[in-house]
């Protein structure tokens, strides 16, 4: 199951003229033993949007065993996509909130933006 978070602009509050500029996929990649899970964040920085997946995949960023879930990711960063690696989320302790400040993180804007 995947999480999209997407950015949208929303001209003077008027839904009808709303357009997104991203959006930001996160994936559960794999539970360990201690109970927590593994997840990939994918960042697509330009559309057409909805394909981050398809676009890591493409890049050979993210690969897929043979039931289709994510396998393999690599952090990454260009002009149109960005992948990080979340590693040991509590989901049974924290929420999708947390889930999505942790990818936030772990895509650099902490340190791009400065963690206040």
């Amino acid at each position: 199951m995947t999480l999209r978070i997407t950015l949208s602009i929303v001209p003077g509050g008027h839904e009808q003229l709303q357009y997104a500029i991203g959006n930001i996929d996160i994936c559960n990649v794999g539970e360990n033993a201690d109970g927590t899970c593994n997840y990939a964040a994918i960042m697509q920085k330009c559309g057409p949007f909805g394909v981050a997946f398809a676009l890591a995949e493409h890049k050979a960023l993210v690969g897929f065993d043979e039931r289709g879930l994510v396998s393999a990711i690599r952090d990454h960063d260009d002009d149109d996509i960005k992948v990080a690696q979340i590693p040991h989320h509590d989901r049974e302790r924290r929420d999708a909130h947390d889930l999505l400040y942790r990818a936030l993180v772990a895509l650099g804007y902490s340190e791009r933006n400065g963690d206040r």
